[in-house]
């Protein structure tokens, strides 16, 4: 009561020995929270200088800093943490300061924070480092803003990195953010296991999918993933992609083969036939994964339908594979068809 009529009475009452720091009953906070509360400056300062304890949390209430945060009072929150607030303070019931003013979108107070020492990585208790705060509260913003102050885009945290998070919550935003920022895009989270690409394509992001290969990255362990259907859309990013025809053309380790060998029916219903822009490579695709499949009737198919069975893939032919996986019934259907290179 004594706050909100004014300075005058509050030095008054301090003189006459009020305890700075009493939590009064109701509401259980101290006088510092009320004047916080009410934006009263002068009182602030008052209190502060009579012994007041800046980071005091009372009952279910934050400490002063943090409600000051919450209130977008700068003034007070600079004058709190001159007089010693402390600006990576976890309490019982409260996040640290920096995860307020971002839930706020106060791009001013993080700034503030940041200057006097918040931890840009910080990770206490449950809650995420600030990156990860910032990118779940969608402030994207305050995770460009955070990013030029230094926080780790490659900090691991409840087993995912900032950019496995975005991938996650599908900021397509954000995720441009943090690959120009430096995010790993071949970083491996230690949870499922996946590098962003994977990630992207087993939550079919299309738009993440196509802007992390159009950054570079690693379509080789990619290829090698067997596919499932319910992937499609991804799978056609994935063989529209002059970055992903190019690794299959060029790549002499059999990851187009390994690639066919997997997925060969999914392959054959989203009609991959852009990994090789002619009809003959198609089929071969299709006939490489029924070889390997063992499938006889799928196998005599593709070959009614006219494949060239002259040709070779990573320097396999489909003789060779017939032999080397011992499949006696369609190296005859090969040879039948005039099926001569190995």
């Amino acid at each position: 009561m004594a706050i909100q009529e004014g300075e005058t009475l509050v030095k008054l009452l301090i003189d006459g020995g009020a305890d700075v720091n009493l939590v009064g009953p109701g509401r259980f906070r101290s006088p510092l929270h009320h004047a916080v509360d009410d934006g009263k400056y002068d009182i602030v300062k008052l209190l502060i200088e009579r012994g007041a304890d800046v980071n005091l949390a009372s009952g279910q209430h934050t400490p002063p800093l943090h409600q000051a945060i919450k209130g977008d009072q700068g003034d007070i929150a600079e004058l709190l943490i001159e007089a010693g607030a402390d600006v990576n303070l976890v309490s019982h019931i409260s996040m640290p300061p920096l995860h307020y003013a971002i839930e706020a979108n106060h791009g001013r107070m993080v700034e503030l924070l940041i200057e006097k020492g918040a931890d840009v990585n910080l990770a206490r208790c449950s809650w995420k480092p600030p990156l990860h705060y910032a990118i779940e509260v969608d402030k994207v913003n305050i995770v460009e803003l955070l990013i030029e102050r230094g926080a780790d885009v490659n900090l691991i945290s409840h087993v995912q990195s900032p950019l496995h998070y975005a991938i996650q919550l599908d900021r397509m935003n954000i995720v441009e953010l943090l690959v120009k920022g430096g995010a790993n895009i071949n970083l491996v989270d230690q949870n499922l296991k996946y590098r962003p690409l994977e990630y992207a394509i087993k939550l079919d992001r299309q738009h993440i999918i196509e802007f992390l290969l159009y950054m570079g990255a690693n379509v080789n362990d990619i290829l090698h993933q067997p596919i499932t259907s319910t992937a499609r859309e991804a799978i056609r990013v994935l063989v529209d992609n002059p970055t992903v025809i190019r690794h299959c053309r060029d790549n002499r380790d059999l990851t187009y083969l390994k690639y066919a060998i997997d997925n060969w029916k999914v392959v054959f219903e989203v009609k991959a036939s852009q990994f090789h822009c002619d009809r003959d490579h198609q089929l071969l695709c299709y006939l490489l994964g029924a070889i390997v499949s063992r499938d006889e009737v799928y196998t005599q198919k593709i070959l009614d339908n006219g494949v060239d069975i002259n040709q070779f893939c990573c320097f396999i032919s489909p003789l060779y594979l017939s032999v080397l996986t011992g499949q006696p019934t369609i190296v005859r259907m090969l040879l039948e068809k005039g099926e001569t290179r190995l």
